[in-house]
């Protein structure tokens, strides 16, 4: 090959590799689509329905303060100031219908806010971090009463925790019971409470985690 073959040739290489040059650089630049948040509209409208539960449910008129995520004494300060800085935008209670008389109730609470992705990440390791610090320690330390303990959702969201809370008393089948989930999925963070009271003696609580976990996945679903 004379060397003006060899020029021409190599002059032909170099023109494909800057013209493959030029098209990684334009998909680089373009890189992945920023995360849209959702608007409090957005939010307000995934919210749960009672026609999203199985059975007779209706929105508890009482309103929806609350969604607070309390800590014990040894989490973390970081995990501390994640809770005690959280502020849900909208919220819903709903409450099981009963018969008149019924001496128990379970209630279904869903919290959401919305965020950066990144700061709503950082919150939810925080309040993982602090939850995972208390488990095993009673919920009344002062009385040594109530027990706190982690259980398994289902697999939603970009990440998730649930906790089993006991609040019992000296009757058999008199006492309240709540499941707390929180689960964040991209730049939404949600907390969902399931907590049945028990007033009748001989009758424990009749809510499962397969249950809480249908209603779980149900309102993960609505925000997805």
């Amino acid at each position: 090959m004379t060397w003006a073959r060899l020029a021409m040739v190599t002059g032909v290489m170099w023109v494909v590799a800057l013209a493959g040059c030029g098209s990684d650089e334009g998909g680089s630049a373009q890189g992945p689509s920023p995360v849209t948040v959702p608007t409090l509209a957005q939010l307000q409208d995934a919210l749960l329905v009672p026609a999203d539960l199985t059975g007779q449910w209706g929105v508890d008129d009482k309103g929806t303060q609350g969604g607070v995520i309390e800590l014990c004494a040894a989490a973390s300060d970081e995990s501390k100031r994640a809770a005690a800085d959280l502020e849900f935008q909208t919220g819903v209670k709903l409450r099981e219908v009963t018969e008149p008389g019924a001496t128990g109730a379970v209630y279904v609470a869903q919290f959401l806010l919305a965020d950066q992705t990144d700061a709503v990440q950082a919150k939810f390791e925080a309040l993982l971090s602090g939850s995972q610090a208390c488990y095993g320690q009673p919920l009344v330390p002062e009385e040594d009463y109530g027990t706190n303990e982690p259980y398994e959702l289902p697999a939603v969201g970009d990440a998730r925790y649930g906790e089993y809370h006991v609040m019992g008393s000296d009757v058999p089948g008199f006492g309240t019971y709540l499941h707390m989930a929180v689960e964040r999925d991209g730049p939404v963070l949600m907390l969902l409470n399931v907590w049945e009271f028990t007033g009748q003696e001989g009758q424990g609580p009749q809510i499962s985690t397969q249950d809480v976990g249908t209603i779980v996945t149900t309102a993960a679903n609505k925000v997805a």
